[in-house]
């Protein structure tokens, strides 16, 4: 699926920077995630494309895509979608210089 249309359900791979990221936030709230949970730069995870306002439902709702996972839907990882490109079967997030 290289077009990104609401309910959709598709695979977005972790950069290395969100990768980082997220493993900083799981060491930080270990309580949240089963122990030896890591996040890798590359490793495909399962999304939902959705509507979102942003942090804080503050802005303009627009297409983005949330990883799913066993979390609050409201505080899943969201990336718009106009930050990402399809290649090799997955959605990534565009890197400077791409």
């Amino acid at each position: 699926m290289d077009e990104l249309v609401e309910g959709a359900k598709v695979v977005y791979m972790i950069s290395e920077q969100e990768a980082e990221d997220m493993n900083q936030y799981i060491a930080n709230h270990p309580d949240q995630h089963p122990a030896g949970t890591k996040m890798y730069a590359g490793q495909p995870v399962p999304a939902t494309v959705v509507l979102s306002r942003g942090p804080n439902h503050a802005g303009e709702e627009r297409l983005a895509v949330r990883l799913d996972g066993p979390g609050p839907v409201e505080k899943s990882y969201h990336v718009w979608a106009a930050d990402l490109h399809f290649a090799a079967g997955a959605w990534h997030k565009v890197e400077n210089g791409e």
